[in-house]
C-alpha cells in the first residue's frame, strides 16, 4: 500500500517508503490501538500519549535502520515530515527522496544501464549529484535558493520545504522539475541505444 501512496518503485525499502508515504508501520499502529484500548481515563489524553509513544518508537526504528540511507539523510525527523501542514508527494518527488528512479547510479545498480556517469558532466549521477552538485541545474537551483532565502542542501531541504507552503513550492517545485526533465531526457537516451 505504501508503494502506491508514495508512487514509489518496488525496489524502495519498506522503511523508506513508509516514511515518505507518512504511514506508521502496522505493528506500531496495532501497539497504539492496544495502548488506547487498555487505558482507563480520558480517551483523548490516552490517544495523544499512545501516538507520542508510537512516533518515538518509529523514529528510533528509522534511525537504526540500515536501509533507506538517502531517504533518512533527507528526512531525518519523521514527526516534522509527517506533521507538515502543506505539500503532497508525487512520483517525481518520491524518486528524489528515495534515490530510486531516473538516476544513472540507480539504473546501473539494477542493471538497466552499463554506466553511472551523469549525462551533463563528469560526475556520478546520484540523487545528491543531481539535486545539489550538477551544473546542469544551476539556473533552477539559484531560483529555488532565492525563493527560499538561503542555499538549499541535503541537510536542510526537508526542513525548508516543511516550514512554509512557499518553501514547499520552491523546493519541491525544483525537485519535481529536475526529476521530470531527467526522466524525459533519459527516455530519449534509452530509446537511442
Amino acid at each position: 500500500m505504501a508503494l502506491r501512496v508514495a508512487s514509489a518503485y518496488r525496489t524502495v525499502s519498506t522503511e523508506a517508503v513508509l516514511v515518505v508515504a507518512e504511514l506508521i508501520p502496522i505493528e506500531n499502529m496495532v501497539e497504539e490501538r492496544n495502548m488506547v484500548y487498555r487505558t482507563e481515563g480520558e480517551l483523548d489524553r490516552a490517544k495523544k500519549d499512545a501516538r507520542e509513544t508510537v512516533m518515538r518508537k518509529w523514529q528510533e526504528r528509522w534511525e537504526s535502520s540500515e536501509k533507506g540511507r538517502w531517504t533518512r539523510e533527507l528526512i531525518s525527523q519523521i514527526g516534522a515530515w509527517k506533521d507538515r501542514k502543506h505539500g503532497e508527494i508525487d512520483y517525481y518527488i518520491t524518486q528524489a527522496l528515495t534515490g530510486h528512479g531516473s538516476f544513472m547510479s540507480y539504473l546501473k545498480r539494477i542493471r538497466k544501464l552499463a554506466e553511472d556517469k551523469c549525462r551533463y558532466c563528469e560526475g556520478v549521477d546520484t540523487p545528491r549529484h543531481t539535486l545539489f552538485e550538477c551544473e546542469r541545474w544551476d539556473g533552477r537551483s539559484i531560483r529555488m535558493n532565492l525563493e527560499v532565502g538561503e542555499e538549499v542542501t541535503a541537510a536542510n531541504m526537508i526542513q525548508l520545504a516543511c516550514a512554509t507552503k512557499q518553501g514547499w513550492d520552491a523546493v519541491m517545485g525544483y525537485v519535481k522539475g529536475v526529476v521530470r526533465e531527467k526522466e524525459r531526457r533519459l527516455r530519449n537516451y534509452v530509446e537511442e541505444d
